[in-house]
């Protein structure tokens, strides 16, 4: 990546460092057309700014394995000196950009489309990226869901070796909902990730809300509902490219078929019949069908690291202890689970039939206790969100 020299001060010391140069013409071949779209170019992005709604129509910005050393915190510290979080601020090029106050108190995350992730190899680049006319109101849940995921994975891909090309953007769809300042709410976001070198891209549709849904689109699918056209379009579409950590179709063991919500949580993609392992019913399936939306393990952090959520011989058992759980039957009653009136042993049932599944499964007495133990502690958490709509949705499910 081009540069010059430059000199810093610290503690006394000159030091000769590297000043970075921006990208602006390796950017240009990328810019999507937009009718009345003005775009304005940074040293390391670009923005088409919608001065009626005060967000982007979208920003490009490129990710590579010279921009993946992390120099900067986020509040434009060296990493050697302290870490902070930056503060947004209007965009002195762009004159109808709202103040970085425009979001405070609204319930919605300041969330930035050109990320501080992609930004952390230059102070300058850094300070840009908190400029309003790259941020959005998000929820919360998308912000540090599927769409930190997105971010994530390219920054992965550039440190493996990708030169890529990232373009992100709103989409408003019927109604129109605006925070107090004016900043208008978009409904969707999309998300368009390109490898020049290969020729190849991937695009996301995802809803801003507090259950994001994501969507795996094509070019034509965000040029519509975006009103935008790409120059790229002779580029093949290669279902995520980027990272098989966040795979579209994904066959965990035992021919489970899934697709990756990039928020934590599957979906199967086909029916499953799992055996829950009973001793007085050997015999006993229970059919998990195609549209249930499992985490799998969902134990916590520290465990997760041990004993991997989904890629083992366990994901069966992880998948029908989920639907048990979100069910609340757990006791056969001849060839059936009948409801148990006691919800905490209902749930102490639900995580004995996994203990025992494990077990049947081949794991080691320390594995599946130290699983089991996890699971009676932190599945509170998620047995706490149960209401009756959802026990009852389930149920429906079960076969």
């Amino acid at each position: 990546m081009p540069g010059i020299c430059g000199f810093r001060v610290k503690h006394g010391k000159v030091y000769v460092v590297m000043i970075t140069r921006g990208d602006i013409e390796e950017r240009k071949p990328f810019l999507p057309e937009m009718t009345g779209a003005k775009v304005t170019s940074h040293e390391f992005y670009d923005v088409a700014f919608d001065s009626f709604h005060k967000v982007p129509f979208w920003t490009l910005h490129r990710v590579t394995p010279g921009r993946t050393m992390k120099k900067f915190h986020r509040d434009g510290t060296p990493i050697e000196i302290g870490r902070g979080c930056g503060n947004f601020c209007a965009d002195p090029m762009i004159v109808e950009s709202p103040a970085g106050s425009a979001y405070a108190l609204s319930g919605y995350d300041t969330g930035h489309l050109v990320p501080a992730e992609a930004m952390q190899f230059d102070k300058r680049a850094l300070a840009d990226s908190f400029y309003t006319s790259n941020a959005c109101p998000q929820t919360d849940e998308l912000n540090c869901g599927p769409w930190r995921t997105l971010e994530h994975n390219a920054f992965k891909s550039a440190m493996k070796g990708r030169e890529l090309v990232v373009i992100a953007g709103a989409i408003f769809t019927e109604g129109k909902r605006y925070l107090s300042s004016g900043v208008a709410i978009p409904d969707e976001f999309f998300k368009v990730v390109v490898c020049q070198k290969e020729g190849i891209y991937d695009c996301w549709i995802m809803t801003n809300s507090e259950k994001p849904i994501v969507k795996f689109v094509t070019l034509s699918d965000i040029e519509y509902r975006a009103g935008l056209v790409f120059p790229f379009r002779d580029f093949r579409h290669v279902p995520d490219f980027m990272t098989a950590a966040s795979s579209r179709e994904l066959r965990a063991l035992n021919g489970i078929k899934i697709e990756n919500l990039l928020n934590g949580e599957y979906t199967m993609l086909e029916d499953y019949m799992w055996n829950p392992h009973d001793a007085e019913y050997p015999d006993a399936r229970i059919k998990i069908p195609k549209g249930f939306t499992t985490d799998f393990g969902s134990v916590p952090g520290i465990v997760q690291n041990v004993f991997p959520p989904i890629g083992t011989f366990r994901d069966p058992d992880f998948l029908g202890h989920d639907l048990l759980y979100g069910t609340e039957y757990f006791e056969w009653e001849g060839i059936a689970y009948k409801i148990i009136k006691e919800p905490s042993k209902n749930r102490a049932e639900c995580d004995w039939r996994l203990l025992e599944s494990l077990k049947a499964d081949g794991d080691s007495w320390f594995s599946r206790n130290t699983i089991w133990s996890a699971v009676k502690v932190g599945g509170g958490f998620v047995w706490a969100k149960h209401n009756p709509e959802s026990i009852e949705a389930n149920r429906k499910l079960l076969k």
